[in-house]
């Protein structure tokens, strides 16, 4: 068992669910807060993993926008180097 502080939730449930609840509980061979935490556990993650990529790709365009734009300003700047080592509108 866990020491770390645990925050209590509540939940209602209609009658009809509940029942249910407890049916496939007893068929599982568990009690419904051990069922209802694993489940809870396992959305959770999914829909974490889900969160995070998200997250995880906005900061990757985020990244490659700085890095485009740093290339873009790279080039102009090595463009008028060149420029000003030779003119490009002379005639030869």
């Amino acid at each position: 068992m866990s020491t770390e502080d645990k925050k209590v939730r509540t939940i209602r449930l209609t009658q009809s669910m509940n029942a249910r609840l407890e049916a496939l509980c007893e068929h599982l061979g568990t009690n419904p807060n051990a069922f209802l935490i694993t489940k809870i556990g396992e959305i959770v993650s999914t829909s974490e993993i889900t969160f995070k990529s998200q997250q995880n790709q906005a900061l990757m365009v985020n990244m490659l926008s700085e890095f485009a734009n740093s290339v873009s300003d790279e080039i102009k700047e090595v463009k008028n180097n060149v420029e000003e080592q030779i003119p490009l509108d002379r005639d030869f």
